[in-house]
């Protein structure tokens, strides 16, 4: 996710200046707790498709 805000908006970004969403799949890598508050801090949206 960090290298996906450093090719978007340059390497030193550390947050998003605006929320971007970014979609993913239900797998379980994508909807961890972890994976989905690290989004969060960048910030990103995290967005499911459905299954």
């Amino acid at each position: 996710m960090d290298r996906m805000l450093w090719a978007r908006f340059g390497e030193a970004m550390l947050k998003a200046p605006h929320a971007v969403q970014w979609f993913s799949d239900n797998g379980p890598q994508y909807s961890a707790t972890a994976t989905v508050l690290y989004a969060h801090e960048l910030g990103l949206v995290p967005i499911t498709t459905p299954a």
